[in-house]
């Protein structure tokens, strides 16, 4: 699994907006998703600011 990054515009219902940028990837050691299973990457989700 490799780094992905999307630029994204949020809206508030207030009438705030602003741009995130969102990022998934690798965010540890491979873990199994239950027990007797393969380990499999975990992949976790980042957002930041970027733009009011």
């Amino acid at each position: 699994v490799g780094e992905s990054t999307w630029r994204v515009g949020v809206r508030h219902r207030d009438g705030r907006s602003w741009t995130t940028t969102v990022t998934s990837g690798v965010r540890g050691p491979d873990r199994p998703e239950s027990c007797l299973k393969a380990a499999v990457p975990q992949v976790g989700w980042t957002a930041a600011v970027v733009a009011d």
